[in-house]
């Protein structure tokens, strides 16, 4: 046994080890990579080792001694590629936590291909180890979370109990690692180290993982529940043990014993009827923390405290002797206790409350008293007279027991204010009313949700009078959105409960939505998006409006729920009109990306995004065609302002053109009448762009023709040309189908008129009086012969109509005031026009005719 079985596995044990230690601190010359990629090769090896010989009986154990330190090693570099200076490749905690994962789902699956516990055992305990002897951080021990993970899942599918001890005994042990050089450096005065709290939080969650694998595995033997109780009885140990050992606050013992002897009280009730043992094994720990908690208790007590537990004594034993005397005067007297506690005990602390502006401390004592009563009366309310409804026919039994549930209520909500004042005070009642919609409607009390209700609305109003406008923060984080953010989520968390409060809605009957679903949603949307405003630089605040707004959108489309939806069209809407007082006023740095683009172009995005997937969602529902429709046009509006605010002035209505030639290119692939109109909309308002700005700039005498406005103007009525052949294209599938008005049915129409009115403007603006005649004749000469090209009627009456104009032009105003050269120059060019349009005319009049 020691020759061929336990030394291989010491053999391999300190192998791993010295490796880790090896490849951590030495080989310097290698760099990080070169050892991560050593480390791979000789653990790939020693696995690959082990896996050959896995079959062959002479080196079985050998083989899985190999295999095990190979799976241990191979886990080691997982964790070292991030975790180790010397051997750190990536900067990426989430990567790697992904590889831990990765390789300890590896180890599982070879675990559970060749059934040895051994090799699996030494396999996790060498990881422990090697992890353990090179902690860098708190956030190190996340290798021990998955570890525990994993040997908890083994344990319970492999009926390995042994195994589990030995992850017991590793993973407390290496967080003794981690802890003691902290708890050392200290010495004997004691302070709250930086992850004290996250220290215990993950002992919390490593005793709570083993006792949850204890209460519900299923053990064959008396052997395996003699394993599975010494697992128990080191977790409680081990939990201990550490929870001293790194004590910082001694007053902090009676609550922790307290907690601990109550949960483990409960789970020895859920263990009760799976295994006797277990239910022993545990009440008696819980039994033993409990009584261990009262030396720690401070001394005091309270006289309704007495009356409190006299009523529910008097309530019982009138139920249990079915004496109706003492059950109405234990009603009594809670109720006489109850109203006593508000006006006497509560009264003064809530004046001060509300009248002092300085912070008040919690008031423990009272909020634990105003708790006890507050159980009480959801106690009785809610079980006692349903568990013995024949005990409480009459009715004023009945009422008055039924009414303590709302005396049940408001007790709670001043107990929580009692508890956490200040800015925690909305978070807790928003908890409040979360348990209570739940519990409302989980065991069909309509009063508990309506409870929850009013809670859930007294702690927006909370939110809306303090803590929206307070600046303080918390762990270097802001009060302000640690609370509201919270309570929003609440809020979104109680919504589908808190329908229980409308019994008598259809809605409560047949589906899962009713009024107060939606009015809690509407609210916690409101307070994300106030507090959004408070918190979040004024740049970001769109950006998040858009992504809150997505969201909404999606869950909404999920769950097939309107309010949220509606909530979501709000929020794109709002972001889309903020963008226009902050973020297109901030100019960008040069040489750097504008702000301008990187937060307005993912709301043109957003835009288009919540479009297509509207419309993906309901093709023939008309709420998401119309919504749909809408967001389209407020990408198309951003797109087109991003551009005003980008560009230099001179290019702003090429920047408009191309975008009209875009829509139009979307309307014709995608079949979309709203782009068809986004185009015209454009198209329109290059036209007043141009005529309010382009036209009336003077060039400046160095300028070259790139920098002229003739040059500006001149690219973006080629655009607008640009889409003719587009809008064409348009007007053979339109012509398909019925109804259609005549702008939709005719798109070429404005796509020829606005640039050719636009170009021919641009001539008188740019053309001396000699060369205007001329250049307008030839711009109606190009306009006739385009038309007769594509077949347009009215677009060769458009240039006929310049032509004539040229004609009336001459006579009226050229003959009269041009020198002789121009006057012969003027006079040749139009008449040869007119000439080659008469001699079209003459040579396709039969073809013309068929265009009429």
């Amino acid at each position: 046994m020691l020759g061929t079985n336990w030394l291989n596995k010491i053999g391999i044990g300190i192998l791993v080890l010295g490796l880790a230690f090896f490849l951590a601190y030495q080989l310097q010359n290698l760099g990080p990579a070169g050892k991560v990629l050593l480390g791979i090769a000789l653990s790939t090896g020693m696995i690959a080792l082990g896996v050959r010989y896995e079959s062959n009986e002479r080196y079985r154990i050998l083989a899985r001694a190999s295999a095990a330190g190979g799976w241990s090693l191979l886990y080691f570099v997982s964790y070292a590629i991030y975790h180790v200076p010397a051997a750190r490749v990536i900067d990426s905690r989430e990567l790697d936590f992904l590889l831990m994962i990765a390789v300890a789902a590896a180890i599982v699956w070879y675990s559970m291909r060749y059934k040895s516990q051994t090799t699996t055992a030494l396999a996790f305990v060498l990881s422990y180890l090697t992890v353990g002897i090179h902690h860098t951080s708190f956030y190190s021990l996340i290798a021990s979370v998955i570890l525990a993970a994993t040997v908890v899942a083994l344990a319970l599918r492999m009926q390995w109990f042994a195994l589990e001890i030995f992850g017991i005994i590793a993973t407390y042990f290496n967080h003794f690692l981690w802890v003691s050089p902290v708890i050392e450096a200290m010495g004997p005065n004691r302070v709250e180290f930086p992850e004290f709290r996250l220290s215990v939080a993950l002992l919390a969650f490593y005793w709570l993982l083993f006792r949850l694998s204890y209460v519900y595995r299923s053990v064959a033997d008396d052997n395996e529940e003699r394993l599975s109780t010494a697992a128990a009885l080191l977790n409680s140990f081990g939990l201990m043990g550490l929870l001293r050992y790194q004590s910082v606050h001694p007053e902090w013992a009676f609550r922790t014993l307290l907690v601990l002897g109550a949960v483990e009280l409960g789970l020895a009730a859920l263990a009760a009827r799976r295994r006797r043992t277990a239910f022993v094994v545990l009440a008696t720990l819980g039994s033993s923390l409990l009584v261990a908690a009262i030396p720690f208790r401070y001394s005091g007590s309270d006289l309704s405290m007495l009356w409190l537990a006299a009523a529910e004594a008097f309530l019982l034993a009138g139920v249990f002797t079915r004496e109706i005397v003492f059950r109405r005067i234990g009603m009594l007297t809670l109720a006489i206790v109850s109203v006593q506690m508000i006006f006497d005990t509560g009264a003064p602390l809530l004046q001060m409350r509300l009248t002092s502006a300085a912070d008040i401390a919690p008031a423990y004592s009272t909020a634990v008293l105003f708790a006890m009563a507050a159980a009480l009366c959801y106690l009785n309310s809610h079980w006692v007279r349903t568990r013995w409804p024949d005990l409480f026919r009459q009715e004023f039994d009945s009422t008055l027991l039924a009414s303590m549930t709302y005396v049940g209520g408001l007790l709670a909500l001043l107990a929580a204010w009692f508890a956490f004042p200040g800015m925690w005070t909305a978070v807790v009642w928003a908890v409040l009313a979360f348990v209570l919609d739940v519990a409302g409607k989980e065991f069909a009390q309509p009063s508990l949700a309506v409870q929850g209700n009013l809670i859930a609305a007294v702690a927006i109003v909370r939110l809306a009078t303090l803590n929206l406008y307070s600046t303080e923060s918390w762990h270097g984080l802001s009060l302000r959105l640690v609370t509201v953010g919270t309570t929003a989520l609440l809020l979104y968390a109680a919504a589908p409960f808190a329908r229980a409060a409308d019994e008598d809605n259809d809605n409560y009957k047949e589906g899962p939505w009713s009024l107060f679903t939606a009015l809690y949603t509407w609210a916690a949307s409101i307070l994300l998006g106030v507090l959004v405003w408070y918190e979040v630089s004024a740049l970001n605040v769109v950006v998040v409006w858009m992504l809150f707004g997505v969201i909404l959108i999606e869950i909404g489309l999920h769950l097939n729920a309107g309010f949220l939806r509606w909530q979501g069209y709000i929020a794109l809407t709002v972001s889309f009109f903020r963008i226009f007082f902050v973020n297109l006023e901030t100019a960008g740095v040069a040489g750097q990306v504008s702000p301008r683009i990187s937060k307005v172009l993912p709301l043109a995005a957003a835009y288009y995004y919540t479009d297509w997937r509207l419309r993906r969602a309901g093709p023939k529902n008309a709420e998401f065609q119309q919504a749909g429709t809408f967001f389209s046009y407020l990408g198309t509006a951003t797109l087109a302002a991003l551009l005003y605010f980008e560009l230099q002035d001179p290019w702003v209505a090429a920047g408009w053109a191309a975008l009209a030639l875009i829509a139009i290119g979307a309307a014709y692939a995608l079949g979309r009448r709203d782009y068809l109109h986004h185009s015209f909309l454009l198209a329109a308002a290059v036209a007043f762009r141009m005529i309010t700005y382009n036209f009336f700039q003077p060039n400046t005498q160095a300028a070259s023709f790139l920098q002229s406005q003739q040059y500006y103007a001149g690219v973006a009525i080629a655009l607008l040309f640009a889409a003719l052949p587009l809008a064409f294209a348009l007007r053979r599938s339109i012509a398909r189908v019925t109804g259609n008005s005549p702008l939709d049915s005719r798109p070429e129409q404005v796509f020829f008129f606005v640039p050719f009115g636009l170009l021919t403007a641009l001539i008188a603006l740019e053309s001396t009086r000699g060369q205007l005649t001329v250049n307008w004749g030839v711009e109606g000469v190009v306009a006739f012969l385009f038309a007769v090209w594509v077949g347009e009627r009215s677009f060769r009456l458009a240039g006929l109509g310049l032509l004539l104009i040229c004609a009336t032009k001459i006579f009226l105003i050229d003959v009269w005031g041009l020198d002789l050269q121009s006057k012969y120059i003027t006079l040749i060019a139009l008449g040869a026009a007119l000439v080659l349009v008469s001699y079209l005319y003459t040579r396709y009049k039969e073809k013309f005719r068929q265009y009429l």
